[in-house]
């Protein structure tokens, strides 16, 4: 099997019209309609990869559209089908950018079109923390070791838990989920674009409002930040003052309560994307 390389592609053009270049599967998956792009591409073309860049047309998992732009994310075999990216701009002039990154020979990179010019440039793969999702440089990681963790992650695990009464929140967290916030608040403030699992989910149970938190504030130990929905259709992210939701009461007066079967498995990120599509936070 190939390795697989990660494309995160961002068009300016709206959605309806990007669909007209795509041809939808199964399960809400797209690929790129090949033969309206390559027009010279035969129905049984053995050499697909020396037109699009990749060995074989991927299947389009993420499509998403905010503020007339387009967004895309799929997995190419081995190289980014930047081939594709490239007679799409030729053919409609659409600014088109992919972020590709191959975690298996660790390459990374950014291809730009615009103005009828694209460009490809190398940037350092930074790998991501097997305990926080968190993407950093090498150096911040152990070698030879069967896991890979961040300085900070090391840092954590080797600190013992911090007393129970220094979890100001014990309606809303368990100590140690107190303490992965806190960790979290940290990293972000030294690595902006840290994008962590959220740690607690939280909802009304005589309501409809639901949040995904992901940290607190390094400088504020009030406020944390995660996903917010409140049951209107529209989730966002944004921050929360602990003090207002620990005291907040449903219309039958019951407190906020915790999920305790709830178990991350995307960033924040991922889950915001999603919730912006469906208008609705998902777990």
């Amino acid at each position: 099997m190939p390795n697989w390389n990660n494309n995160s592609v961002t068009i300016d053009a709206p959605l309806d019209q990007v669909m007209q270049w795509l041809i939808p599967l199964a399960h809400g998956e797209y690929e790129f309609d090949l033969h309206k792009l390559f027009l010279e591409m035969a129905s049984d073309d053995p050499a697909v990869d020396e037109l699009t860049g990749s060995k074989w047309n991927p299947t389009i998992e993420y499509v998403h559209e905010s503020n007339e732009q387009t967004s895309l994310g799929y997995d190419s075999a081995r190289t980014p089908n930047n081939g594709t990216l490239r007679r799409l701009h030729e053919l409609t002039g659409w600014k088109i950018e992919n972020e590709f990154e191959e975690p298996g020979c660790g390459f990374a990179g950014t291809f730009d079109c615009a103005d009828g010019t694209c460009q490809e440039e190398e940037r350092p793969y930074h790998p991501s923390c097997d305990v926080c999702d968190g993407k950093f440089p090498p150096e911040h990681y152990v070698l030879n070791t069967c896991e890979r963790v961040c300085r900070m992650c090391r840092a954590d695990k080797a600190n013992p838990f911090p007393p129970a009464d220094q979890n100001p929140w014990p309606n809303l967290f368990t100590k140690d989920q107190y303490r992965r916030l806190v960790a979290n608040g940290e990293k972000q403030r030294e690595f902006r674009h840290f994008d962590p699992k959220p740690v607690v989910k939280l909802f009304t149970p005589d309501g409809s409002a639901t949040w995904l938190l992901a940290l607190i504030e390094a400088n504020n130990p009030d406020i944390a930040f995660g996903l917010c929905d409140m049951g209107f259709g529209e989730p966002e992210l944004g921050s929360v003052d602990l003090r207002e939701l620990s005291a907040l009461r449903g219309k039958l007066g019951l407190p906020v309560e915790r999920d305790r079967n709830f178990e991350s498995t995307k960033t924040l990120g991922e889950y915001a994307e999603r919730a912006m599509v469906t208008g609705r936070l998902q777990t």
